[in-house]
């Protein structure tokens, strides 16, 4: 559930916010998303952003979750971005 709230959330923002940016894929929770190399760190921050976001997973409680972003050419190529 809180991956699929986010999604729909990065998906919507890409759309408005960086229109050359697409989720690709979805792989467990994992989002694939292709881009312009110059558009990596708008992507990622946008990304990081409401992936982090704290959500209510239960009434009255809010959790979030760290994100590890990896960025490459291909997905056997991913390298841990800073």
């Amino acid at each position: 559930m809180v991956i699929n709230r986010a999604t729909i959330r990065i998906d919507e923002r890409l759309e408005r916010e960086v229109p050359s940016a697409h989720l690709v894929l979805q792989i467990h929770d994992q989002l694939v998303t292709e881009c312009r190399k110059e558009d990596v760190e708008k992507v990622v921050e946008l990304m990081k952003e409401e992936m982090e976001k704290p959500l209510e997973v239960h009434p009255g409680k809010l959790s979030s979750f760290p994100v590890d972003v990896e960025v490459g050419d291909s997905l056997g190529e991913l390298k841990e971005y800073d």
